[in-house]
């Protein structure tokens, strides 16, 4: 299984398109909304006035208790002084003409007594009337600040919907990160989403107090759960494409072992293992082509006279290395003209096309008999030895390649009766 190459460029470029998208992110954050804005400043305004009407009520009432303190204070005097008055005339040295004149004064004084209760009434109902106001305004204000705190995170609240595409935008590209990058881009995805959701989670909402990035830090959470299902997915078909991909090189090499093997096979069929030479088959297919060609062509049946005695003698492995030799010595011989094949364990077959006369079947032999008597050395034994051969001719001799086959053994097997070491023509009335 090869490993796929991390494709490193790809992971940059997009972790840059990331943090360029933050970049923009936190630019159309930053754009307040005009409409929400205008309506902070008129409250704000409002609270503003609201706090000037009651700096007024204030003043007012403490002019107010002022005044009613001073009435008090008056009205404390006047009484002082009737207490004086009072004790002078009820004084007996004290004399009486002057009696009168001190009472008047006292009567004079109860009058203003009396106006001074009819000044502090209002006054302490006008105090009472502006504790009654003070309420109010103290409502108000405090109705203000819970209004001015929303429009304060209102202001930021995207109503063109940039900030869900900004958000669409980063999950396509840490998607993208986790298809083209592989592991290290994935990774790099899971990093980079898990830093915007800390930035976003500290710094906008709890530093700056925008609840409004709630549901970004949510998305930035659920991106890095999808990110990882896609990545599990796309680790597991990686896998099962690699065992798809090692099964199918093996059914590639399986294919190639058992073509490799049937043409073993074939070959085996064909030809001889010791030798390389073809075997019986492919001359016997070789003859039966012919002859339904209807060429004129001669077969010769080669044995060589008294090979068993070699392998009784020095063995099976000195017979086998002479019948190597043999083969090579007539390969060169035949060329590619004639075709030759080891039909027997000593036995060889030839086919000489149409052309050959007897007197050149005779000169070939001539050949062969070289092949097999010039001398050959093996594990030290010199060896020189002849063979037999037979001939027919078709379509002079047979009308059929196995009629054919069976009058070149039948010429060899005469040429050994009458010596060995011959050759002998096929003759119908001779046999």
């Amino acid at each position: 299984m090869k490993k796929s190459k991390t494709n490193i460029p790809i992971i940059i470029i997009l972790t840059i398109l990331y943090f360029a998208t933050w970049y923009v992110q936190s630019q159309v954050t930053g754009i307040e909304d005009e409409g929400v804005v205008e309506m902070q400043q008129s409250a704000v305004e409002i609270q503003e006035s609201l706090e000037g009407v009651g700096d007024n009520v204030s003043s007012i009432k403490g002019t107010l208790s002022g005044a009613t303190k001073s009435v008090e204070d008056v009205k404390a005097n006047i009484a002082d002084v009737q207490e004086k008055l009072q004790s002078l005339a009820d004084n007996s040295d004290f004399p009486k003409p002057l009696t009168s004149l001190i009472m008047e004064p006292i009567g004079q004084l109860d009058g203003i007594a009396n106006s001074l209760e009819g000044v502090s009434g209002p006054v302490n109902g006008a105090n009472s009337a502006l504790e009654g106001v003070s309420g109010p305004v103290d409502g108000a204000k405090k109705k203000l600040n819970s209004i001015i705190g929303p429009l304060n995170s209102l202001k930021h609240v995207d109503r063109k919907g940039r900030v869900g595409m900004i958000a669409q935008a980063f999950s396509t590209e840490t998607i993208f990160l986790v298809l083209l990058g592989g592991f290290p881009g994935f990774i790099v995805a899971v990093s980079l989403n898990f830093i915007y959701a800390l930035y976003s989670l500290f710094f906008v909402i709890i530093h700056l107090g925008r609840t409004s990035a709630i549901p970004g830090v949510v998305m930035q959470f659920l991106s890095i759960f999808t990110n990882t299902i896609i990545f599990y997915f796309l680790n597991k078909n990686k896998k099962m494409h690699a065992e798809l991909n090692e099964s199918y090189e093996q059914a590639i090499e399986n294919n190639r072992i058992i073509q490799e093997k049937d043409e073993v096979l074939s070959y085996l069929a064909y030809y001889d293992r010791l030798t390389q030479m073809p075997n019986r088959h492919l001359f016997m297919e070789n003859l039966e082509e012919r002859s339904n060609n209807a060429e004129e062509y001669t077969i010769i049946y080669a044995d060589i006279d008294n090979f068993r005695h070699i392998n009784d003698t020095f063995g099976h492995g000195v017979g086998d290395e002479l019948l190597v030799k043999f083969a090579q010595r007539i390969e060169g011989v035949c060329g590619e003209e004639i075709f030759s094949a080891r039909i027997g364990g000593d036995e060889y077959g030839f086919i000489l096309p149409a052309g050959y006369t007897q007197n050149d079947v005779v000169q070939f032999i001539a050949k062969l008999q070289g092949v097999f008597g010039e001398s050959i050395e093996v594990k030290g034994e010199h060896f020189s030895l002849t063979a037999s051969f037979g001939a027919a001719t078709f379509p002079g001799d047979a009308r059929s390649s196995e009629d054919l086959f069976r009058c070149a053994e039948t010429a060899m097997f005469a040429a050994k009766t009458n010596g060995k070491n011959q050759l002998c023509f096929y003759m119908r009335n001779q046999y």
